[in-house]
């Protein structure tokens, strides 16, 4: 009977909402809270520092863009036991000898990954096989190194599948060796052993203090920032104003707070360090209100998509359900059913474009994310137009169909694949200053 389809409209929305909603709720199941006693990690709140400017790569960033676009050199901008990627990066900072050993250094490339643990795990057999247990000290035994290799085994196979290895496991001299070769081979893996050279050295206590760069030198926008270690040896030669000095002392108790693992000293000195920063050289500071933008964007909430608002995929497939069902069947409820949710979907699209435009200052079409999630927002721009104007049409609800699949699609590979789509907001290359290439 006619009034049940739009209760089977409704149900077949639901079904796929379910469908996809698990994948969803999978993709967030490691940020959870956990169940046992918070860790200090757990208690940390650097969210004052939001709304902090760095300078990085000849532009200045939101503190959270910063932070991804720098880890994602490191960790490929996975999340390490659930924490925000900010509180890894001080955390590597303060307390690097916590990682050692443990695997947050990102291989992309899956052939890599095989070849670094067949490798490490041949080794260990053969040292096991001919070692003479006899003549060892008396608390080595089989028993012990099978153990071992076990244990071995279970966390390269962990590697292969999430691509994350420790830096101990990089520097094993067979694992060393496997880079060396791999390093030759320039058509497919020395450009991803340098990648992961960079890691290793981006990792770094040194360098990642180096990349802070969160203090305005001049009053000048051309001129690069500094960080606090660089402000120490700046006012060490000339009398520091009163607004330097609140910086170098939330910055030390900010610190000496995280190395001592008090997350309260951690979370007050983040406010005063965040209050301290803009009052130097405040002319040049950038607009709070866009640092705020840039930093929600980066951790929009579910409803409006997720980090990088890219979740919007979801609403894209729900309306292709109805708008399938419209098309094929012919049934008005469903074709305003699925319009509905299609509008929605473009609006928090459009939404996306227009906040990453105010964030960079530029339109959005300078990288391989940027110009996949445009590109489907003009799909979408055509769509409600031609529905506009064939809405009393039979071809009614097929454009609309086409753009929901596509921009369904489009926004998946960005959400799913941001190694390669990558979300990081970035200058314009100068050979993309050109009209022809918003034409094309």
């Amino acid at each position: 009977m006619k009034w049940l389809r739009p209760i089977h409209v409704l149900c077949a929305c639901l079904v796929v909402l379910g469908i996809v909603g698990q994948t969803t709720a999978q993709d967030a199941a490691p940020e959870a809270a956990q169940d046992a006693a918070p860790t200090f990690l757990d208690q940390v709140d650097l969210t004052p520092l939001d709304e902090v400017a760095v300078y990085t790569q000849g532009r200045l960033k939101s503190f959270e863009s910063f932070v991804r676009e720098l880890m994602q050199f490191v960790t490929g901008g996975k999340s390490i036991d659930g924490h925000p990627l900010g509180v890894t990066y001080f955390d590597l900072m303060f307390r690097s000898s916590l990682y050692a050993d443990k695997d947050f250094i990102y291989v992309k490339m899956k052939l890599m990954r095989y070849e670094i643990s067949d490798a490490l795990l041949k080794s260990v057999r053969e040292d096991i096989d001919k070692t003479d247990f006899a003549r060892v000290s008396p608390g080595v035994n089989r028993e012990m190194m099978e153990n071992h290799y076990a244990d071995l085994e279970a966390r390269m196979e962990i590697f292969r599948d999430t691509g994350l290895v420790s830096p101990q496991v990089l520097l094993d001299p067979t694992v060393d060796d496997v880079l060396r070769r791999m390093s030759t081979d320039l058509m497919r893996t020395a450009s991803k052993v340098t990648a992961l050279d960079t890691a290793m050295s981006i990792r770094r206590p040194d360098i990642l203090r180096a990349n802070f760069m969160a203090i305005a030198s001049t009053e000048s926008d051309d001129d690069p920032w500094f960080g606090p270690d660089q402000l120490r040896q700046v006012v060490s030669m000339r009398d520091a104003t009163p607004e330097e000095l609140a910086v170098i002392d939330a910055w030390t108790a900010f610190s000496s707070a995280w190395m001592s693992e008090d997350a309260a000293g951690v979370n007050a000195a983040a406010r005063q360090l965040a209050d301290a920063l803009p009052m130097v050289n405040p002319g040049v500071y950038p607009e709070q209100g866009r640092l705020a933008a840039e930093s929600w964007y980066f951790k929009a909430p579910a409803w409006a998509g997720g980090r990088n608002m890219v979740g919007v995929w979801l609403y894209y497939a729900l309306a292709f359900v109805p708008l399938l069902l419209s098309v094929v069947f012919r049934w008005r409820g469903a074709h305003w059913i699925g319009m509905a949710i299609f509008l929605a979907a473009f609006a928090l699209h459009t939404a996306a474009i227009l906040l990453r435009w105010y964030v960079a200052q530029r339109w959005p079409n300078t990288n391989m994310f940027e110009a996949v999630t445009t590109a489907a927002w003009f799909g979408g721009c055509f769509a409600v137009l031609a529905e506009a104007f064939l809405w009393r049409m039979p071809l009614r609800g097929l454009i609309a169909l086409g753009s929901a699949g596509a921009s369904a699609v489009a926004m998946m590979a960005a959400k799913f694949m941001p190694t390669y789509l990558n979300p990081n907001i970035s200058n314009r290359m100068p050979v993309l200053h050109d009209l022809w290439l918003y034409i094309h």
